[in-house]
């Protein structure tokens, strides 16, 4: 069905917004040595104030986003079923 499509679409949009959020955290948190000069990046680049949120969120998201993913999975594979019953 078209609903499961677009919904998997989302997710792994979803998916690559997560693992994007999570890759720059670790960028911020490698390339600035001062605390202070790490924190205005993070707000800078990420609008958190550690680097460390921005990481928990883009798992958070990644997470989230990939049990939709299979949420859809199986309602497609569910309706597809009761349609050759």
């Amino acid at each position: 069905m078209f609903v499961f499509r677009l919904i998997k679409m989302i997710a792994v949009l979803a998916i690559l917004y997560g693992v994007l959020r999570v890759g720059m955290g670790f960028y911020v948190a490698s390339q600035f040595e001062t605390p202070e000069a790490m924190q205005a990046a993070s707000a800078r680049y990420l609008g958190t104030e550690t680097s460390g949120q921005a990481i928990d969120s883009g798992i958070l998201f990644t997470v989230g986003a990939v049990v939709v993913w299979m949420i859809a999975m199986i309602g497609q594979r569910v309706t597809a079923k009761d349609k050759h019953s």
